[in-house]
């Protein structure tokens, strides 16, 4: 006969409560919900932060405001805003389409406006007023930017026009004939590319980079477009990480033999584009990054604990979410750490001890071939609740959802995205029993530090933890 005692020792299948309670909480949310951005604007304004010199801004509401609204390739468009500073993003944007000559319905599920700088990316929705938002962007950047006090003042966001993040590709392929629209979603995506948030196989960069010169440089010329020719361009169309892949060396300026097979290819590609329409080659960029997990995602930043020859060290990593897929990837190396289906993921966001960065808990399936087995690993950011916030919003839209081609991975990338928790300090967990099998002692730490704020009463205390 089983004792009280005994059955008060026995592991509780609780330490999962967390993820639980989140999925609820997903299911249940709604469009009316505020954002983290959304709360903070609420939040300061009952402060009085938003309203600082309020006097003057009501009497200056019904003045015009002068604008630049940027598209993805820095080209500004100036507009005059009759009460531009209580306008909001929805009204902005509008007048884009109406500038660009783009047919509004279809138009604003496809792109959407955001404030980005090189400090923080945030898309709006459309009651969010830009003006007020500019004036607490400071703030902003003190809760979810690293970033120190001089570079705060100094950071100067921009109103840009970009990919809507809660568009699938499914959705996107349904606008390809449409050549403005077919444009800056190619814009978009060029942009995303070089910048490194979306790591490619480097025979595809080669194809990317080929498009991009026809699309550029129009129609191959032999006598202009040289090896030499591309080497010296070659840094406009691969990301800063890839850049050592792909020039050939030189001494003294002569390319030394054999060292420019890459060049070769890139030039031998580009040949075979160069004499198609633009807008096929729009469409030929669009349809291989649309393959990538990371196409069309928001972008954050945080850190992850890596494993290293001697010991653990917490590395800086870039995470890409979209409608299906969050990825993580180192951002030094740029190689992919972890490709993560929404659907079969769970996640939860805690605050750290005081002082420390909240972290994103994702709860997912191991890469051993047992089901029952589940990994955890944490990110630490301050960008944890609008990581949270999008996953949240992505997983309540896949419910009202068709299944489509968009949340399933191209056999061609299966192994360049495979999972690394090789590298990776992680938890396991076995679902049969309900039991964490493996916490590492900083992640225990960590894990436990958190969750206190949230534990219930009946969840069981992770020092019974195997290690």
């Amino acid at each position: 006969m089983r004792t009280k005692r005994a059955e008060s020792m026995r592991p509780k299948p609780l330490d999962l409560q967390w993820f639980h309670r989140n999925e609820i909480a997903a299911t249940e949310s709604t469009d009316e919900q505020l954002s983290p951005v959304s709360e903070m604007i609420v939040g300061m304004t009952e402060m009085g932060l938003a309203a600082k010199g309020d006097g003057s801004l009501q009497r200056r509401s019904s003045e015009p405001l002068e604008l630049c609204i940027f598209l993805p390739d820095q080209r500004g468009l100036q507009f005059t805003v009759a009460e531009g500073r209580q306008a909001n993003a929805h009204q902005f944007i509008a007048l884009v389409w109406a500038e660009l000559g783009l047919e509004k319905e279809m138009t604003q599920r496809t792109l959407a406006l955001w404030m980005c700088s090189p400090l923080l990316s945030i898309q709006l929705k459309g009651h969010h007023v830009p003006f007020k938002l500019r004036k607490l962007w400071p703030h902003l950047l003190r809760r979810y930017a690293n970033a120190s006090e001089e570079q705060i003042f100094q950071d100067e966001p921009l109103l840009m026009v970009r990919r809507n993040v809660m568009l699938t590709t499914d959705q996107e392929v349904q606008f390809d004939s449409e050549p403005k629209l077919l444009e800056l979603l190619y814009l978009d995506a060029k942009d995303c590319t070089l910048r490194g948030y979306r790591p490619f196989p480097v025979s595809d960069y080669t194809r990317l980079a080929a498009i991009q010169m026809a699309i550029e440089w129009g129609p191959f010329d032999s006598k202009i477009h040289t090896l030499n020719f591309i080497r010296d361009a070659v840094e406009d169309f691969f990301p800063e990480h890839v850049l050592s892949s792909i020039r050939g060396w030189s001494l003294f300026g002569w390319t030394i033999s054999g060292c420019a097979r890459a060049e070769a290819a890139i030039m031998e590609q580009y040949e075979d584009v160069s004499d198609l329409p633009v807008k096929e080659l729009h469409k030929r960029y669009l349809q291989l990054n649309r393959q990538h997990p990371g196409y069309g995602s928001a972008v954050f930043f945080g850190q992850i604990e890596q494993r290293g020859r001697w010991r653990t060290r917490n590395a800086p990593v870039i995470v890409t979410i979209n409608c299906f897929w969050l990825t993580v990837v180192d951002q030094t190396s740029r190689l992919p750490l972890l490709t993560m289906s929404i659907g079969r993921t769970k996640w939860c966001c805690l605050e750290g001890a005081q002082g420390d960065d909240p972290f994103l808990a994702l709860l997912f399936p191991s890469d051993d071939y047992d089901s029952r087995l589940k990994r955890m690993v944490v990110i630490a950011s301050k960008q944890a609740t609008f990581m949270e916030a999008l996953l949240d919003s992505m997983a309540t839209a896949q419910e009202g959802r068709p299944n489509g081609n968009s949340g399933r991975l191209d056999e061609a990338y299966e192994t360049f995205f495979k999972n690394r928790t090789d590298l990776i300090v992680s938890a396991v967990f076995d679902l049969r029993d309900g039991v964490c099998l493996e916490m590492p002692d900083r992640l225990r730490e960590r894990w436990l530090q958190s969750a206190d704020h949230v534990r219930e009463p009946n969840d069981y205390p992770l020092e019974q933890c195997a290690t």
